[in-house]
């Protein structure tokens, strides 16, 4: 929740049209965590942290794939300070987990709910450990791309860095930019020399995550280069760019194009990367382009940054035509100005209304109606619907009661990216 909420603090000793004036209370509010979060934990013990305020002090329960948590030596929760202790966590722990704060108000119990935290084994490995070899053959100056062969191998990690290494398990050298990886840990070799082929020559991708300490391998190849007696002069070729680029709002996209082309005075071609009027994009707090020009990362993305981008490379050789690469700006459901909902704090005896109403990306499927929760319960028959008005949109409580209506009240939208959760927590007072 982003705003503390109200406190009742009253002055008198007495009940005024059934209201009860001598009591301090305020609904949980949940100050840690207030975002949705995936975690990655090697086999260790750990600590997830929920934090809330209210009166009388909240306690705390964490469910896991919205089910109870047994009592269990390897997963445990403190209701008191809302701490979840993982001991040497595994797979088998694996899920979204949410805290619930909740504390009595008289007969009535509030109820927040946390955004998810998701937790998942950090793990780099590869259950086959026989590496195949595949053989490549090339001629001399020609352009070669090698895939990764990943798919024999197990890795879940916030961050996979991708490297090359030789038959000894040394890191190959880029070569000034004559090799490089892609995104999807490919190498492209931009012009081959004879020394590529090297005996032996085993040559394959490695996946590491934060720290190289922990590398596994995919398969291997084993690449033969056939000397030529005269030096090509090529114009540059358009080889592979990145197809079907996705990403979400505020977050960061990579655009990538490859080209062939050799030329002995430039023996790698000069890159751009335009917008639909031609302008050239440099690198600046926008844009990022890389010292070769393969790459584009564009920052903090918004709606507006869903188009197309150009790249186009030449040498002494000629010039390509330039290539057209799109970007999808996605993102989960996203509130409207003001209609989320908010922690309130209303009269007795009035209505109070919280809305949700969100709305897909730009030219994307509309979300899904909302889903509404009352202290953690999903609404249904059991609602009381003289009381709770249930809207798609809105929700809306009737003639509010201290204590009886003091409650937190949650609305989830989602699309096919995801799901966006919003909270209001009510607080009624005598007026």
């Amino acid at each position: 929740m982003l705003q503390l909420k109200s406190l009742l603090l009253l002055n008198s000793f007495f009940f005024t049209s059934h209201c009860i004036t001598d009591v301090l209370l305020s609904p949980p509010d949940i100050t840690n965590p207030i975002e949705a979060v995936t975690l990655y934990k090697g086999e260790l013990d750990f600590v997830v942290k929920c934090e809330a305020t209210g009166i009388p002090k909240p306690t705390f329960q964490w469910k896991r794939n919205n089910q109870d948590i047994p009592p269990s030596s390897y997963i445990s929760y403190d209701a008191n300070n809302g701490d979840l202790s993982f001991k040497g966590f595994s797979e088998r722990e694996e899920g979204e987990y949410r805290c619930y704060a909740s504390n009595v108000l008289e007969q009535t119990t509030a109820v927040s709910v946390s955004q998810p935290v998701t937790i998942k084994k950090y793990r780099f490995l590869r259950p086959d450990s026989n590496l195949a070899t595949e053989p490549v053959s090339i001629k001399q100056y020609d352009y070669v791309k090698l895939f990764c062969k990943k798919d024999k191998l197990e890795v879940v990690a916030e961050t996979i860095n991708y490297n090359w290494y030789s038959k000894s398990n040394d890191m190959l050298s880029l070569d000034d930019g004559r090799l490089y990886i892609d995104q999807n840990g490919d190498l492209h070799i931009n012009y081959a020399k004879t020394t590529d082929a090297s005996d032996p020559f085993g040559i394959k991708c490695g996946l590491s995550g934060r720290s190289s300490a922990n590398i596994v391998f995919g398969d291997a190849y084993n690449l033969y280069v056939t000397p030529v007696t005269q030096i090509p002069g090529q114009a540059p070729v358009l080889k592979w760019f990145s197809a079907n680029v996705v990403a979400e709002v505020s977050h960061s996209a990579r655009l990538e194009c490859v080209f062939s082309g050799y030329d002995p005075m430039q023996p790698l071609p000069t890159i751009t990367w335009t917008l639909d009027d031609g302008s050239i994009i440099s690198t600046n707090q926008k844009y990022n382009v890389s010292s070769n020009g393969r790459s584009l990362i564009i920052y903090k993305l918004l709606e507006q940054d869903e188009r197309n981008y150009y790249c186009k490379a030449k040498n002494n050789f000629g010039e390509s035509n330039p290539h057209q690469v799109f970007l999808n700006v996605t993102s989960k459901p996203i509130f409207y100005e003001n209609k989320a909902p908010r922690d309130v704090t209303v009269s007795q005896n009035k209505d109070v209304t919280i809305p949700c109403e969100a709305r897909s990306a730009s030219g994307e499927t509309p979300p899904s109606p909302a889903l509404w929760y009352v202290n953690g319960r999903q609404t249904g028959q059991h609602t009381n619907r003289n009381k709770i008005d249930v809207k798609a949109n809105s929700l809306t409580i009737k003639s509010v009661q201290k204590p009886d209506d003091i409650m937190c009240v949650m609305c989830i939208v989602s699309n096919s990216v995801g799901e966006t959760m919003g909270e209001a927590c009510v607080n009624v007072i005598c007026k």
